[in-house]
C-alpha cells in the first residue's frame, strides 16, 4: 500500500470517527433540549395551577369575612411563590435558548464533518479507478512489447 492510499484509509476512518461523535454530540444536545423543554412545559403548568388556586382563594375571600381576613396575607405569599416560578420559567427559557444554539451548532459541525467525509471518499473513488487505469495502461503496454 502506498503513502497516499495509507493516507487517505487514516483520514477515511479518522473522519468516520468524528462523524459518530458529532452525530452523538447532536444526540446528547437534543437530549438536553428536551429536558429543558420538558421542565418549562412542567414549570407553565405549575404557573397556571398556582393562578387557578390564586382565583379560588379569591373568590372564597369574597364569599367569607374570615378568608377575607386572611387574603392579604396569603396573597403576599401567593405572590411571591408565583414570581419564584415566574423566574424559573425565565430561566428555563434562556436554557431553551441556550441548548438550541448549541444544537444548531453541533448540527452545523456534523454536516461540515459528513460533507468532509463525502468528498474524501469521492476522492479516494476517484483515487482508485485512476490506479485501476493506471494499472489497465500499464498492462497493455506490457502486453504491446512482448508483442512487438
Amino acid at each position: 500500500m502506498r503513502n497516499g492510499e495509507a493516507s487517505r484509509r487514516i483520514r477515511l476512518q479518522s473522519l468516520g470517527s468524528l462523524v459518530k461523535l458529532a452525530r452523538r454530540g447532536v444526540d446528547e444536545r437534543r437530549a438536553e433540549l428536551s429536558r429543558i423543554e420538558q421542565a418549562l412545559a412542567e414549570a407553565a403548568q405549575l404557573v397556571a395551577g398556582h393562578d387557578a388556586r390564586a382565583a379560588a382563594e379569591m373568590e372564597a375571600a369574597r364569599q367569607d369575612l374570615a378568608a377575607m381576613t386572611a387574603y392579604p396575607a396569603w396573597s403576599a405569599q401567593a405572590m411571591r411563590q408565583r414570581e419564584q416560578l415566574e423566574l424559573r420559567c425565565q430561566q428555563l427559557e434562556t436554557a431553551g435558548e441556550a441548548a438550541r444554539e448549541a444544537l444548531r451548532e453541533a448540527f452545523a459541525e456534523l454536516k461540515r464533518l459528513e460533507l468532509a467525509q463525502q468528498a474524501a471518499e469521492r476522492d479516494a473513488r476517484r483515487a482508485a479507478l485512476c490506479r485501476a487505469e493506471k494499472r489497465a495502461e500499464d498492462q497493455e503496454y506490457a502486453r504491446l512489447r512482448e508483442v512487438a
